[in-house]
């Protein structure tokens, strides 16, 4: 669409000033982008009363913003823009609060502890290091005797010293590691910026003489912190130096015991021959020299390969990952593992074969001996997490072949007795025994219960069974009753690849950032007396993304959630997809099976990953290898599934077919995006699609876009968090709901085909969300039948198309609609009778007291509080906006205000959540559909579909809250970030045209 007249000038100013070597196409993209950014700070900029204090200010920051683009300077008027849109969220909303004196007094003693314990546990740390390297130093040295006899005499001194010496390294490793640790937990540099920023917004909006108390005190903490090169902010530095600390230790005791030219004095006492040297000597000759030399390279190899050993295990410590702009990330240590060789170390005499007839006694001396050191293994002081879990996993086939190959140096089961092979079994079944007494975690035989970590949990339900596997949900009996997720497998030939699932996830679970992290927690591994072995999980309550996509979708249906408020939902659910998935890609995991069915939500939002099966790490050179056969789930495996080695762009393929689903509405398993090939998201999938996977968009860059933007920037956090929170409750409640429907009758109005995808089971709300989406997918070729004329398209045609929507409206209307209007109107009554009840007590803490009501109390007392905080809330708005109150004023009426709506805040939650407890299935679903009313009251009205946005050809119809000029949505799907993340090369020509 042409430019105004005004804007035509513009350009042609920041043309001329940005200089003619310039792009043109590259100055229009900036200035399109530039005027996008300006009208949403306008309109911000609108909502502020003439006589506000910050009004000058933030007119004066638009025309500042305005000059520097003119005169070519983006990147300055992006800066303005950003300031001002702070300053009217502040103005507006309140955010200010956050801004004044007692918060930032609070933060700056939050930030001061940070930096005081990180300096001491780090100085600490180097302090011990400084400590032990001078006692290295210092040990005596063997070369340094004046004999033989001398030299001997300070080896063992050395030998004495060396345990103490070997704990020491093991407690700072540990220490070194747990500040590591702490580091990451703490995140001050995240605090340090933050400060910065609020520090800078309180200047811009003339609060200079709060920002002037506090920014001596950040900036002097900021420098304590980064100083000495580096030592307190860097921890991956930090860890590499720890693993530096055993090897720097064993390099100098190998030093201190050096004999140098010392040798044996042959009149010495220790060392003068007698009769039974001569016999030693007169029955063995001397080694030829060229075995001695062979013995010494064999040796010297053994050594440098320890070393190259320890370079590639610290080098892969850190890497950079490739093509994203995540910068250096620590990848995911690998775990410690027992070194089972130590097991079988000096078994039987040496150059003393095992004979082809085993006697009974030494088979069960052999075998005591391995499992005494097994069980020394796991329960003596080097049994670490990474040790427990390592033996836990080992079945009995791995015991027998480490046996076989260890006794029998290698040799394969054919080349052994009878008898020898009855060794090796018989130890094996001991080792495995003993590892299933030892273990830490123990699940019944009968899977009745588990115990994990030293608690009991209770077999509550089977979630899911197939050929494969079971899992099952478990709880604690004990308040607050936690749960987990037990995965068992019924296959015992599929043994190995549960013990790769549990070790690889184990591995990524302890680099992540705990209950916050995408990888749903590791509980641990857990051992059956019967030898099985089975995964331990935490719990996600809010059921999976199919179950949320179906969920939204009947929500729709019904009326309760707006179209713009299912998009709203579907786009920042992906978007949190998209930032666990980052989650995944800074450890450096790729998880090669990402679908649907294996990202989760919690009730509170929160997406988790689960399933590692496939799951493999990069290498330091960003890339992982396999010889696995990966899964091939159509629509959503990249087409470099089949190879052997691959980026973590595998996973961004997954990303296109979530995108279809969510937001086009599409299924992805037939390949086809089905989409208005204009749109801002049919061209999103086509480059996530892309066969290049290093043409495919980085994470950073798919965030960026203005799809996953837009919700937030439409509706705002506020209202997006209360929308996401309403409808993930109301999902999670629906998704597990049955039609009880009979099989004859689905058939008959479906077709055997489509009811066959219930597989004989009752049909549930999600399963007959995913049939309807296969029939749009049938619809949708019909009708491309239909367009290439002929006699389909004037008789048969038509009515295999009105025949799939009779199907389609069938499984609409008598299972999803049917299903969820039941629940509520069973719910409305439940809620009505559990209101009346007297004998149920609600309880919950109120301060120091524990307080009993009944449910219809409970309900009134969550009424009068939500009224008061929301009376509190606008007591607080008012009382920021007074002009006739100082800044210091203000803070001391606000923050007993603030001190007030949080404690209320908080007993809601309790009274709520305890309300809840005592009521069905049914009366829940009730409550969940009234906060969902309530959540989406500002989503009632239209927006235009994202197909719809940048399409030339499509109708315009503009949202009266839109205030942004029409020339603007030309250029809606080029987003800021563009700038550095391109998503296609057709950028600059569509905005040159």
């Amino acid at each position: 669409m042409p430019l105004a007249e005004d804007q035509r000038a513009w350009l042609d100013m920041a043309l001329r000033n940005k200089g003619r070597f310039t792009r043109a196409a590259t100055i229009r993209k900036e200035f399109e982008s530039y005027r996008r950014r300006r009208e949403k700070a306008a309109i911000a900029w609108e909502g502020i009363p003439a006589n506000h204090p910050d009004y000058a200010t933030i007119q004066n920051g638009l025309t500042a913003a305005d000059q520097a683009a003119q005169n070519g300077q983006f990147s300055d008027a992006y800066k303005q823009l950003s300031t001002i849109k702070s300053l009217a969220k502040a103005a507006v909303t309140g955010h200010a609060d956050g801004l004044h004196d007692a918060n930032l007094r609070m933060s700056l003693k939050t930030l001061e502890s940070h930096v005081n314990a990180t300096t001491e546990q780090v100085d600490g740390c180097y302090r011990r290091d400084a400590s032990i390297k001078q006692r290295i130093q210092n040990l005596p040295q063997a070369s340094s005797a004046d004999n033989f006899e001398g030299a001997m005499g300070i080896l063992k001194q050395i030998n004495e010293l060396t345990p103490a010496l070997r704990g020491d390294v093991a407690d700072l490793i540990g220490a070194f590691r747990t500040a590591v640790n702490d580091l990451r937990a703490r995140n001050i540099d995240a605090t340090i910026t933050r400060l910065q920023t609020d520090l800078a917004a309180l200047r811009a909006t003339g609060r200079g003489n709060i920002a002037d108390k506090y920014s001596g005190g950040v900036e002097t903490l900021a420098r304590i912190y980064r100083s000495e090169g580096g030592r307190y902010t860097d921890a991956t530095a930090l860890y590499q130096h720890s693993e530096g600390l055993s090897l720097e230790l064993e390099r100098g005791l190998s030093v201190a015991r050096n004999l140098g030219d010392l040798k044996p004095d042959p009149q010495a006492p220790s060392v003068r021959p007698d009769d039974k040297t001569d016999k030693i000597r007169s029955g063995l000759s001397a080694l030829p020299e060229e075995v001695r030399a062979q013995m010494q390279l064999a040796e010297q190899k053994r050594i440098d390969e320890r070393v190259q050993e320890y370079f590639r295990q610290r080098n892969s410590d850190s890497f950079h990952l490739l093509d994203t702009s995540v910068g250096l990330e620590t990848l995911a240590p690998m775990p410690e593992k027992y070194n089972f060789d130590a097991v079988f170390v000096a078994l039987t005499p040496e150059n003393t074969p095992i004979p082809d007839e085993v006697p009974d006694e030494l088979r069960d001396q052999l075998t005591t001996a391995v499992v005494q050191r097994i069980t020394t293994g796991m329960t003596g002081e080097d049994a670490n997490d990474d040790v427990l879990l390592n033996m836990s996993v080992r079945s009995f086939e791995d015991f027998a072949t480490m046996a076989r190959e260890q006794l029998f140096q290698g040799k394969k089961r054919n080349q052994l007795s009878d008898s020898q092979w009855g060794l090796v079994k018989h130890m094996a079944v001991a080792m495995e025994r003993e590892v299933c007494l030892r273990a830490p975690n123990k699940m019944a035989d009968d899977a009745s219960e588990i115990t994990v970590g030293g608690v009991r949990y209770e077999m509550i339900k089977e979630l899911k069974s197939g050929a494969n596997g079971t899992a099952r949900l478990f709880r604690d009996p004990n308040p607050p009753n936690a749960t987990v997720v037990v995965k068992t497998i019924i296959d015992q030939t599929q043994r190995h690849d549960l013990a790769y699932e549990i070790e690889t996830h184990y591995r990524a679970s302890k680099a992540s950032s705990g209950e916050d992290s995408a990888i749903v927690g590791f509980k641990g591994a857990a051992r059956s007396d019967n030898g099985g072995i089975h995964l331990v999980i935490e719990a996600v309550d809010g059921g999976d993304l199919e179950d949320m996509t179906g969920g939204l979708g009947a929500m729709e249906s019904l009326g309760l959630l707006p179209p713009e408020a299912k998009r709203a939902i579907a786009i920042e659910n992906l978007r949190k997809v998209v930032e666990a998935m980052k989650d995944l890609e800074a450890q450096g995991l790729v998880n090669h099976d990402l679908k649907p069915e294996n990202v989760m939500f919690t009730s509170d939002g929160k997406v988790k990953i689960i399933d590692y099966g496939e799951a493999d790490f990069v290498k330091e050179d960003g890339i992982a290898r396999t010889d696995r056969a990966l899964a091939d789930t159509r629509g959503y495996a990249p087409p470099e599934s089949g190879s052997k080695s691959f980026t973590q762009k595998f996973d961004t393929y997954a990303l296109a077919g979530f995108l279809q689903k969510m937001v086009g509405g599409k299924t992805p398993e037939s390949g086809e995006i089905n989409m208005k090939p204009t749109s801002a998201l049919s061209r999103l999938i086509e480059k996530l699609r892309d066969p290049d996977p290093e043409k495919r968009p980085s994470l950073d860059a798919i965030l960026a876009t203005t799809i996953m933007t837009s919700a937030q920037d439409d509706h705002g956090p506020e209202a997006m968090e209360n929308l996401n929170a309403a409808s993930t409750e109301f999902a999670g409640l629906i998704s597990g709901l049955s039609s009880e429907i009979d099989l004859q009758t689905l058939v008959d109005r479906i077709g055997g085909t489509y009811a066959g995808f219930f597989r004989g089971k009752p049909p549930s709300l999600s399963k007959a969300q995913l049939v309807m989406a296969f029939i749009d997918d049938d619809i949708s070729l019909e009708i491309d039948r239909c367009t290439q004329g002929g006699d389909y398209a004037l008789d048969q045609g038509p009515k295999k198309i009105n025949e799939l929507k009779e199907k389609k409206k069938f499984l609409q209307t008598q299972i999803i609609d049917k299903l969820v209007t039941d629940q509520l109107e069973k719910g409305e009554t439940e809620f009505g009778e559990a209101m009346k009840r007297t004998d149920k007590c609600v309880g919950f803490q109120h301060g120091d007291a524990y307080r009993e009501v009944t449910p219809n109390e409970a309900k009134q007392l969550i009424e009068r509080l939500q009224s008061n905080i929301e009376t509190q809330r606008g007591q607080a708005f008012r009382l920021i906006e007074r002009d006739d109150l100082t800044e210091e004023q203000i803070s001391e009426q606000l923050d007993p205000l603030n001190q007030k709506l949080a404690e209320q805040a908080i007993l809601l939650e309790r009274i709520e959540a305890a309300l809840k407890s005592v009521l069905g299935a049914a009366a829940k679903l009730f409550l969940a559909k009234k906060r969902l009313n309530e959540a989406t009251v500002n989503f009632r009205g239209g927006k235009r579909a994202l197909d719809e946005v940048d399409d030339p050809e499509a109708p315009h119809t503009k949202d009266p809250r839109d205030k942004s000029s029409t020339w603007e949505k030309v250029g809606e799907v080029f987003d800021t970030a563009l700038n550095k993340h391109e998503l296609s090369e057709e950028i600059d020509e569509k905005v040159s045209t």
